[in-house]
């Protein structure tokens, strides 16, 4: 209630990762020393498919996942902006495929532990929320070696 909209953005890599969500995205964005004056010098659209592991179905090899790769002046990280089912990750207990620790059973996600409990909640499959990533690849060759990590056969 305090602020609507289907948006969130996780700077996954500050020296504290935080989350904001809704119109408060904007406002926060404004006292992070490093976007203040950054520009971006590239936006790509990047498809790639998930690992599904050995029981892979005709759907699997037909099913791919698109997203927004933005590269930034400064270089010190990359932005991912992508679009999935409302509540997905608080869902999915704070896992994405953006970060290394989605399997982490002992610890959790970082970014689970950056959710507020208001996006702790089962998704909606029905309706869609825009997801801004910030993450460690700074270009699209690392933005594309992470993924290879991942990807399905």
């Amino acid at each position: 209630k305090e602020s609507p909209g289907f948006l969130f953005w996780y700077e996954g890599t500050a020296d504290v990762p935080r989350l904001t969500y809704g119109t408060n995205t904007a406002l926060a964005s404004k006292d992070y020393d490093e976007r203040k004056d950054a520009h971006c010098k590239r936006v790509h659209m990047v498809s790639h498919r998930y690992a599904v592991g050995d029981k892979e179905t005709a759907k699997d090899r037909l099913t791919y996942h698109s997203f927004v790769f933005l590269e930034w002046d400064h270089g010190k990280y990359g932005t991912i902006v992508e679009i999935g089912y409302l509540n997905g990750i608080g869902g999915y207990l704070g896992k994405s495929n953006w970060f290394d620790d989605k399997d982490d059973k002992e610890n959790g996600t970082a970014v689970y532990r950056a959710l507020p409990p208001e996006m702790v909640k089962p998704w909606k499959d029905v309706m869609s929320e825009i997801r801004v990533w910030d993450v460690a690849a700074s270009n699209i060759d690392e933005m594309m070696a992470y993924i290879k990590k991942y990807e399905g056969p």
